[in-house]
């Protein structure tokens, strides 16, 4: 596989894959549904370990978007632990 099918997959599994789950996990996040939220959050975190394994996104990449969706849902539902660092 070359280089511009690599990023033409990664550009597809980010529209169609991704970015919906973003979504859903966004939307569980303000309806405060946080169980919800957790299984999106699960998905999200398979479709990256898929891009992972086909390899066209790094280890550390999977790990710093896998951590920035953990952060988002945790920041959601401790927001009291985080008042701190948003004033």
């Amino acid at each position: 596989m070359n280089e511009q099918e690599k990023a033409m997959l990664l550009t597809a599994g980010h529209s169609r894959c991704l970015l919906p789950l973003e979504n859903l996990l966004e939307q569980a996040i303000q309806k405060q549904a946080f169980r919800s939220a957790e299984c999106w959050r699960y998905e999200y975190n398979g479709a990256l370990k898929m891009l992972e394994a086909l390899r066209l996104i790094s280890a550390e990449e999977y790990d710093a978007r896998s951590e920035e969706m953990l952060s988002r849902l945790l920041r959601a539902q401790h927001p009291e632990d985080y008042e701190d660092e948003t004033a």
